[in-house]
This record gives structure tokens, sequence and C-alpha cells, in this order.
């Protein structure tokens, strides 16, 4: 009995100083498939097309982003100074705009110069060492509307075309924030997207436009849509939080989930295993990206079985990525429920678009003096729905 004792007390002496070893030896393993995991990603992400041709008009060989950050680096502080007759033009009417927010329009034309050269600067890649170019969303709808003030502006002086131009360099950029970039960047650039698009083109106004008008948005808003995949973009959004947990310290930093026992035993075993099992998860998901929307939303409402939610980290890395992709999808459908009232409009049929809510075309229905235009999602939002009068 005495020997058994001393077996299991020498047994277990080796257990507590083999211990630290087994960590140190999983925390390597783990760390090197999270470096694999994070070059496959940086491949992937340099993979994606770096040029585009702008909505109009001449595309330049210059960077696109360059000209984007000085957009809103010059906005930030009209943001702050500007708010309240911001806010107030927002009720105000195209006759009200175009005569009352002249001096307005003229200190936030610098900002608009800039976005104008980065929407037609062809080059729209992110950097291959930061995706930096992260958006403001307050910052950004302010830029976003002031586009569409000065096409307000525009359209009621009866300058059809520069209206139409506004918005599509306000379309433009907003797409090029949703293309690749982290996901706060592609949920902003979904809301910049509705700014320049539906919410601005009312039926009232697009019977304003002239042919010529007409014909620039009509071709403008397909390019737009036809450079814009319908899912997210999770590669880049992994990258980018893989590059800053590489930085994270070996002790862990003050931000991680504190008391469990990943924690406890190592902080680069947790965000490793952690990460390597989100960056497969987007691979995963890459795989179903032409899945319907019914079905697709099932799966990233719970992308991972629920046994590997026992790393906290995974909680972190895995935002209501349904919420995001539907938001993306809201403002596609409304682009598209757009192009199809531009093409009524200009007297040609309404092409059969895909509905990204739903799981076929957007829905057309002929009625005496109308044509109603909808996505599946109108059920729950009477945005997504269009009525042409013929």
């Amino acid at each position: 009995m005495v020997r058994f004792r001393l077996r299991c007390a020498i047994a277990g002496v080796g257990l507590v100083a083999a211990a630290p070893l087994f960590v140190q030896w999983r925390t390597q393993v783990a760390w090197t498939a999270f470096e694999s995991e994070l070059r496959i990603l940086a491949r992937a992400h340099a993979a994606r097309p770096a040029q585009r041709v702008a909505a109009f008009g001449d595309t330049t060989e210059a960077h696109a982003w360059t000209h984007y950050d000085l957009a809103t680096t010059l906005a930030r502080p009209l943001a702050d100074t500007d708010n309240t007759e911001l806010v107030a033009t927002l009720r105000r009417s195209d006759a009200q705009v175009a005569a009352e927010t002249a001096d307005l329009r003229a200190r936030w034309q610098p900002v608009l110069a800039a976005l104008h050269a980065g929407a037609h600067a062809g080059d729209v890649r992110q950097e291959a060492t930061r995706l930096r170019h992260t958006g403001n969303m307050l910052v950004d709808r302010w830029i976003a509307n002031m586009a569409v003030f000065t096409a307000r502006a525009a359209l009621h002086e009866g300058r059809d075309l520069e209206a139409v131009q506004s918005t599509l360099d306000g379309a433009t950029f907003a797409a090029d924030r949703m293309r690749t970039g982290t996901l706060i960047d592609q949920v902003i650039g979904a809301a910049v997207l509705a700014i320049c698009t539906s919410e601005v083109w009312t039926e009232a106004r697009l019977d304003q436009l002239d042919e010529v008008a007409l014909a620039t948005l009509h071709t403008g808003l397909d390019r737009i849509d036809a450079s814009l995949p319908t899912t997210l973009d999770l590669a880049s959004e992994y990258l980018e939080l893989g590059r800053i947990l590489h930085d994270v310290p070996q002790d862990g930093a003050d931000w991680l989930p504190k008391g469990s026992l990943w924690c406890m035993l190592s902080p680069r075993w947790m965000l490793a295993d952690a990460f390597v099992q989100a960056a497969a998860m987007a691979r995963r998901l890459d795989t179903t990206a032409s899945v319907a929307w019914p079905e697709r939303r099932l799966d990233l409402e719970q992308p991972l079985p629920a046994s590997a939610l026992s790393n906290p980290m995974l909680a972190v890395m895995l935002p209501n990525l349904a919420s995001c992709e539907g938001s993306r999808r809201e403002a596609l459908s409304l682009l598209r429920l757009l192009r199809m009232s531009v093409a009524l409009h200009l007297g040609e049929p309404a092409p059969r678009l895909d509905d990204p809510l739903g799981s076929g075309p957007l829905a057309i229905a002929e009625e005496s003096d109308s044509m109603r235009l909808s996505s599946v999602g109108s059920a729950k939002r009477a945005t997504l729905a269009r009525v042409v009068v013929r």
C-alpha cells in the first residue's frame, strides 16, 4: 500500500512537471497552424481583383484609397462643425437644398472632389501589409449625403447629368468599401450604397431626368452591380483579425476573456485555436456563396457546431454574420430594383435580375397603369418594392 501511494505520488509529480511542457507543445502546434492559415488568407486577399472600371467617364490609373482617405480626412472635422446644418438639410426639399445650402456645399466641395477622384481611380487594391482604410459610419454617411445634396440641388437647377454623376461617385465609393475589407467596412458600404441609389432616386426624381442622364444612371448602376459579389468577403475580415492577434504578447492582453481555462493555460493557444477554426469556417462558407439566401442564412446563423464554442475567443471572432450579409443583400436588392426602374423609364423592358433575398428573380407585377417591382423582402420592408407608373 505504501509502495502504491509512493508510485501515485511520483506519477502525480511527473504529471505536474510535464503539464507546462505539454501546454508549450500544444501552443506551438496551434501557433504554427495559425500562421499557416494567415498565409493562406493573405494569398486569397492578394488574389482579389485589383482593378475596376469607373461607373461613368474615364478610369485613371490612380489608387482609389489614396483619394478616399483624403476625402474622409477632410470630411471628419466638417462632420462635427456642420452637423446641425447637415441634419437640417435632410429635411429640406430639393428647392430648399438648392437655395439654402450653397455655403455648405462649397465647404464640402474639396471632399467631393477627392471622392470623385477615388471613384474614377482604377486601382482599388488594399495594401498587402494592412487593411487600414477602415471606415467611420458617421463620416462616410455624411460624405454620401453631401453627394446626394449636391445631386438634389443640381437636379432642381436642371443639371440632370451632374446630379446622376454625383450619386454614382458616392455609390462607387460604397461599392469599393463593400468589395473587400473588414466586416464593419462592408456594412458601412451597404448603408452608403442605399443612400446614393434607392434613397435619392425616387420615382418622382427619375421622372425629372432627361434621356442622357437616365442612360448614364442605367450604365453606371449596371457596372456597380456587376462589380459586387452578393456574399460577404470573410477572407479580408479574418486576415485583418489574424494580423492583430499575431501581435498579441505571449502572456496575453487586457481585452482577452479572463477566467477561462484556455486563457489561464496559454492565451496564445486559445487565440490560435479559435482563429484556425474561424478561418476554416470562412473557407467553408465561401463554398456556399451561390446558395439561395434562405438556406445560406441558416448556415450563417450557426456557422460552427456548438462543441467548438468551448473556446471563448470564438464568440469574439464570430460576429452576427447573418445580419451583416443580410444588410448587404438588402442594399443590393434596392440597387437592382432601381436598375429595373431606370430601364422602364428609358422605355426598355425591365431586366430579369436575381433577388439577393430570395431564391429566384425579383418580381415584376403588371397592373393597368403601373408595374410593381419587388423583392421577397418587401413583405417585411416596404422600401424593397417600387411602383413605376407607365
